[in-house]
């Protein structure tokens, strides 16, 4: 499409294309949120070790997350020239950030209860966050994939895709902590650490599921793994790790 075809901005088409982001970032809060709400009947350190883990786990994703910020705009300008195959390639840039995120987080795990040592919180606390985040940290991988896909997906100007999955991981959050937190339907009563593994399941379940429908959309091009380029990589690393520190 030239340029003087291109169509004028509205804001009807702004509005259009952010209505499901922001439905996606308030289903992002209400499942920390729920994970809090869920464990408060069992005592102030369960709801404390619950808060504290929610926001440590953000605190540890949001660099990840924040490159992969910068994947909607390379899709998006390479969309607009008609090379969707170049807009996919750095959709997995985005998923190889995620890639490196979560294995950073898994080896982690390990040293969690040594750093929590070093902060002033009661035994009983510290305890609890150490379970909460054993299970919670194996889900960065996860939640930074999620971001890549719904910033590849946003530069094609469909944001609706992601939004649905993250309503689905977020009905899921509910409804997993529901039966692990207290033990329902058969399920252990996992208390903390049942609230940390539903919000695990539901956000890698509904990954794994955007996942598959990106890599189906190569498939069906003939063009599943499209062949990836360091320079492209570094360029989007160059942009996207000051937006991730920012």
């Amino acid at each position: 499409m030239t340029r003087h075809n291109a169509p004028l901005p509205t804001l009807r088409t702004l509005l259009a294309l952010a209505w499901p982001i922001v439905i996606s970032r308030s289903t992002q809060v209400v499942i920390g949120l729920t994970d809090a709400l869920l464990v408060a009947d069992l005592g102030e350190s369960a709801l404390a070790a619950a808060t504290t883990g929610g926001l440590n786990v953000f605190a540890l994703a949001i660099l990840p997350m924040g490159v992969v910020f910068i994947v909607s705009s390379f899709s998006s300008q390479l969309f607009g020239k008609g090379d969707l195959d170049g807009a996919r390639r750095y959709g997995f840039y985005g998923l190889a950030v995620a890639v490196i995120a979560g294995v950073l987080s898994i080896a982690g795990i390990g040293g969690v209860p040594t750093v929590l040592s070093w902060l002033p919180y009661t035994s009983e606390v510290r305890q609890l966050v150490a379970g909460y985040l054993a299970y919670r940290l194996l889900s960065v991988g996860a939640i930074v994939g999620m971001e890549a896909l719904a910033n590849y997906y946003g530069g094609l100007g469909n944001t609706r895709l992601p939004m649905m999955a993250n309503v689905a991981a977020m009905v899921l959050n509910v409804f997993g902590n529901w039966v692990l937190i207290r033990g329902h339907l058969g399920a252990p009563a996992m208390g903390v650490k049942g609230a940390a593994l539903a919000s695990t399941l539901a956000t890698s379940i509904c990954f794994l599921a955007l996942l598959g429908k990106f890599l189906h959309e190569g498939r069906a091009t003939g063009r599943t793994f499209p062949r990836l380029h360091a320079r492209e990589l570094w360029r989007m690393l160059r942009f996207g790790v000051p937006s991730g520190f920012n």
